[in-house]
């Protein structure tokens, strides 16, 4: 059985990986209601670990509603490796 943190890290990279889709790099990111359905997830999940990668500066959350992966180099972002 899956732990609390075990699962929160699931969350957290099933996120990554949708801000690393094709979908989200065409449109310069995603916002919360497109990856909690993308995911299968309600929106306050998908929030929570926006939120959590964002203060570990993975993610870049933005006011139009897009939130986008931290360019690489810029505050510990990274490349998605296909």
């Amino acid at each position: 059985m899956a732990t609390d943190r075990e699962t929160s890290i699931r969350r957290g990279i099933d996120v990554l990986l949708s801000l690393g889709s094709e979908e989200a790099v065409a449109q310069g990111g995603m916002g919360v209601t497109r990856i909690s359905e993308t995911l299968g997830r309600e929106k306050s999940q998908v929030s929570r670990a926006l939120k959590a990668l964002a203060e570990s500066g993975l993610v870049e959350r933005n006011r139009d509603a897009l939130d986008s992966l931290t360019p690489p180099g810029e505050n510990g972002g990274f490349s998605m490796v296909s």
